[in-house]
């Protein structure tokens, strides 16, 4: 029940976007999901996510792991983000066209080891356990 009031609610939301698509007179195209590992996605290097509902920002955290430039919204859940110089963050709508002209116009920065080390799912269980206190628990 709760799958298909979500999956409503989805559709309702894209109709509503796509309503606004039209009246503003963009000319935007979005594509099916692909996979991150997809060959066609190598030749892109800018991934924009505008998202300030997404806590885990796992595909963030991937695209900057595939050496793409960042552009996402000041908000708390990309915090984390911060760190990485491929990460372009942005406060105003005037502040994002700036981000999105500067990735547009750069190319990315080569992680680091460590920062490739931070975006693993090692380093993410580690912080997990860190910031639950479960080590603490499981150690006693």
């Amino acid at each position: 029940m709760a799958s298909t009031w979500m999956y409503l609610e989805v559709e309702r939301m894209l109709m509503k976007f796509r309503v606004q698509l039209r009246r503003l007179d963009l000319n935007l195209n979005f594509q099916k999901g692909k996979d991150h590992a997809d060959d066609s996605l190598h030749k892109y290097k800018v991934f924009i996510n505008p998202n300030i509902s997404d806590v885990l920002c796992t595909a963030t955290a991937e695209a900057l792991a595939m050496g793409k430039f960042v552009v996402c919204a000041d908000h708390p859940s990309n915090e984390f983000f911060n760190s990485f110089p491929n990460c372009l963050i942005y406060k105003t709508p005037e502040d994002f066209v700036a981000k999105v002209k500067e990735a547009l116009e750069n190319e990315p920065y080569p992680l680091t080891p460590e920062q490739r080390y931070k975006l693993s799912w090692e380093a993410a269980t580690q912080r997990f356990m860190e910031y639950s206190d479960l080590d603490q628990i499981l150690n006693k």
